[in-house]
């Protein structure tokens, strides 16, 4: 069975994060990402786990305008 996956959907997520990233609670947007998660950013070491994503969210400064730019949407699927 070919698995499937709906774009809009996908980017209807980056703009909740978009506006999660800009919210009042710097860590609004810790939620939306795994126990497991693992957070790469530019120019940054990797940032693993919620409470460690937590712990960065509180330090970081104020987002006011963000801005996501799909490069490239791929399923990736493995059957178990």
């Amino acid at each position: 069975m070919e698995a499937r996956f709906d774009e809009n959907e996908i980017r209807a997520a980056e703009r909740t994060l978009a506006a999660a990233l800009e919210a009042v609670d710097p860590t609004a947007w810790v939620t939306m990402y795994t126990e497991d998660a693992i957070f790469v950013g530019p120019g940054s070491p990797a940032v693993e786990g919620r409470e460690a994503l937590l712990k960065m969210a509180r330090a970081m400064n104020p987002l006011s305008s963000v801005v996501m730019t799909p490069i490239k949407t791929c399923l990736l699927y493995t059957s178990d």
